[in-house]
């Protein structure tokens, strides 16, 4: 039998755990996932839609091994660039790769997330893209990262971007036991203020 996720309205912390769960209990032939794209985006330049203090959370079932290895954090980037910052705070990580999302939803915003991420632009960083679209280019770009520099680096995923590709993220890191993932989380939610309209 297979089964369904309907992440469309559930947070990474969520439909992270349900999908560990089901990868290591139960037997099913396929575990799929549902995502509704958003009627409409405003702009995300103005996008303030975390308020208050931002901590960062390792998640429990994707926290890797304890490697005495160099950090390397591939952040997956999103309009919110205050989600990256404190995960790169925290982190200062050894190096960083740096995925935007390529193509964007809409092609006017194909800049927007470099533009408000640009704090992560120092030190030993690189740039790369994937597709915002598409969850299996996103696992997919990880592999390859892990093969580059898995020997060399201690590998953490920090999804802060779209919907998809955290899914890419979260199917990746289920299968490689070495990767972790790391989330930075608001104090509050202000949904007047989010980009988009379902």
């Amino acid at each position: 039998h297979n089964i369904y996720i309907d992440s469309t309205n559930l947070v990474l912390q969520i439909y992270s755990y349900i999908y560990a769960f089901l990868v290591d209990i139960v037997e099913c032939e396929k575990i799929c996932f549902l995502y509704h794209e958003a009627r409409n985006y405003k702009n995300p330049k103005e996008h303030k839609y975390h308020e208050g203090v931002i901590t960062t959370v390792q998640l429990e079932c994707f926290r890797g091994r304890d490697i005495k290895k160099k950090e390397l954090i591939v952040y997956l980037i999103g309009f919110e660039g205050m989600l990256t910052m404190a995960i790169d705070r925290e982190k200062e990580p050894e190096k960083k790769i740096i995925i935007n999302g390529f193509p964007s939803y809409l092609l006017s915003y194909k800049d927007v997330s470099i533009l408000n991420n640009s704090h992560l632009f120092s030190n030993n960083y690189t740039v790369d893209y994937c597709t915002a679209t598409n969850p299996f280019q996103t696992y997919n770009k990880l592999d390859s990262i892990y093969k580059k520099y898995g020997k060399e680096y201690k590998i953490t995923v920090a999804p802060c971007g779209s919907t998809p590709s955290s899914i890419g993220a979260v199917m990746f890191a289920a299968t490689i036991e070495d990767v972790s993932i790391i989330i930075s989380r608001p104090e509050k939610y202000n949904y007047e203020k989010r980009i988009y309209e379902n």
